[in-house]
């Protein structure tokens, strides 16, 4: 389960107290950052918020070609 921000991860956790596995997690941690996404709606930021975007999903694929493939 991909997440944006830590609201979202706070909220799963309710549902998924344990994530022994490690399939919860925020879609920036794959760029190494430990941060969350801005939503636009709020922030009235789109472009940072589909550079975070960007930045995450491209480095997901890159840990998806290193670790899955």
């Amino acid at each position: 389960v991909l997440l944006m921000d830590k609201n979202n991860a706070r909220n799963i956790r309710y549902i998924v107290p344990e994530d022994t596995d490690g399939k919860i997690r925020l879609l920036l941690e794959f760029s190494g950052e430990n941060a969350s996404i801005a939503d636009p709606w709020y922030t009235g930021e789109f472009d940072t918020t589909y550079r975070d975007v960007t930045r995450g999903c491209n480095a997901l694929l890159e840990y998806i070609k290193e670790n899955l493939i």
